[in-house]
């Protein structure tokens, strides 16, 4: 651990809340604002390398410095944060759509867990006999073709998901680097008029909760929002619902998420649910999950 970041937590511990608890690279903490009776450390997370909190409660949030003074504790002197400097950005490289006609053929492992084929097939969700692995593409937010991610289906095969290289061949530069992290996967077929955007982890559970009626979602093939990825639902003007993996980078993910859309003036809300992840609830579950939220 930093010396920076154990400044933090133990500033947060004597200032804010003593018996705040440590969860990864967050703190469990009692809510600081005043107007919220919180009691519980569930809903109220500190990122202790940003030094930024939100309560998913409440929807307060702030720095940690916006917590000390709510504390009464202005002045107290806190290392200064690391900003981050993001890597210079390669030029985007579009691929020929027509790649795609390798790989269409059905993705029978879906199919048997219960994806409709026209679905899939809307999706241009295919099937990589070569390598068994079923073939996601990735569109940008104007529907230009970035990428394609395989899914292993074979019980040893690793990685579980791979972005396409050099099974691409002569599609790609041999310098091709997507960044896939950029962009919110199925935003392109999202139509303009929706004002609220659910925001799930992966392919499979964004795609569980089109097929059940609900075409606003997009996933972030991560467990964690990138920045590029909040400026895009900042940038489409709509509110936020988190539908992210129940496990602990699942929640984690959701916190950090909510810090960044929150901080960029998105409305956002945590849709809970009893089930591993999105796609392991039934139609009627689901569709109870996101009516609770209103």
């Amino acid at each position: 651990m930093r010396p920076s970041h154990a400044k933090v937590i133990s500033t947060v511990r004597q200032f804010i809340d003593g018996g705040a608890q440590q969860q990864g690279d967050e703190l469990l903490i009692i809510c600081p604002n005043p107007d919220h009776d919180d009691r519980s450390r569930g809903s109220c997370h500190l990122n202790i390398a940003k030094q930024v909190w939100y309560c998913f409660a409440c929807g307060a949030g702030g720095s940690v410095k916006a917590a000390l003074r709510l504390r009464g504790h202005d002045g107290v002197e806190l290392p200064t944060a690391v900003p981050h400097m993001p890597e210079p950005e390669r030029p985007q490289h579009n691929i020929d759509p027509i790649v795609l006609s390798a790989y269409e053929y059905h993705a029978e492992p879906w199919i048997e867990a219960g994806f409709d084929e026209a679905l899939l097939a809307a999706h241009r969700i295919g099937y990589d006999v070569h390598h068994r692995r079923i073939t996601i593409p990735l569109f940008d937010r104007v529907g230009n073709l970035i990428g394609i991610s395989g899914r292993a289906t074979q019980p040893d095969q690793e990685p579980r998901y791979k972005v396409y290289k050099r099974e691409l061949g002569d599609f790609v530069p041999y310098d091709y680097a997507p960044k896939i992290h950029n962009h919110l996967w199925r935003l392109h077929m999202i139509p303009d008029e929706y004002d609220e955007l659910i925001i799930c982890e992966g392919f499979k559970a964004a795609l569980w909760v089109a097929q059940c009626g609900f075409e606003n979602v997009v996933a972030i093939c991560g467990a964690s929002m990138t920045d590029a990825q909040a400026d895009l639902v900042k940038d489409r003007k709509v509110s936020a619902l988190l539908m992210l993996d129940n496990d602990q980078a699942g929640r984690s993910g959701a916190s950090t998420s909510a810090i960044k859309l929150s901080r960029r003036g998105v409305s956002v809300k945590y849709v809970e649910y009893d089930a591993p992840a999105p796609d392991d609830l039934s139609p009627h579950a689901l569709s109870a999950a996101l009516a609770a939220i209103n």
